[in-house]
C-alpha cells in the first residue's frame, strides 16, 4: 500500500513548510498554486532544505531522496484523489471561495474519500463564508 497522499494548495513558505512536515511523516504530497512555475520551485526549495539536511547528517540521503520522490507539482484536479486538501493562500475571500468550490466540485464525484481542511489563513474571514455553496 502507498503512502497517504495530501494535497497543499499555495506555494508560499507556508505551504511549502507544510509539505515538507507531510514528507517528513512519510506522505505522498502534491502541490498546486495558480502560479504557473510556483509549485515547482516551492520543491526546489524543499529539496535544497532536503539537501542541507542530510549534509548535517539530520537524515540520509536515502531518506532525502525517498522524500523527494513523494512530492509533485500537480492540477487542482488531482486533489480528487488524495484522502485530505490543505489549504494554504493568501488571506483573501473571494479567492478562497472560488477554490473551495473548484475542490467540492470534482470532490462530491468520489465515493468513499474524505475530505478535510486546514484553513490557517482564515483568521479574519471565516470557514463559514468560505465554504458556502460549495455543498461541504
Amino acid at each position: 500500500m502507498g503512502a497517504e497522499k495530501i494535497f497543499v494548495v499555495g506555494a508560499g513558505t507556508m505551504g511549502s513548510g507544510i509539505s515538507q512536515t507531510a514528507l517528513q511523516g512519510g506522505y505522498q504530497v502534491y502541490r498546486y498554486d495558480t502560479v504557473a512555475g510556483a509549485p515547482e520551485q516551492a520543491i526546489s526549495g524543499i529539496e535544497s532544505r532536503l539537501a542541507r539536511s542530510a549534509e548535517k547528517g539530520k537524515i540520509s540521503l536515502d531518506e532525502k531522496n525517498s522524500m523527494m520522490n513523494r512530492i509533485e507539482a500537480a492540477h487542482l484536479q488531482a486533489a480528487a484523489d488524495c484522502s485530505i486538501v490543505i489549504e494554504a493562500v493568501f488571506e483573501n475571500y473571494e479567492v478562497k471561495s472560488a477554490l473551495f468550490k473548484q475542490i467540492a466540485s470534482f470532490l462530491g464525484k468520489k465515493n468513499g474519500k474524505g475530505f478535510y481542511c486546514y484553513d490557517e489563513n482564515g483568521k479574519n474571514i471565516g470557514v463559514n463564508p468560505i465554504f458556502k455553496g460549495t455543498g461541504a
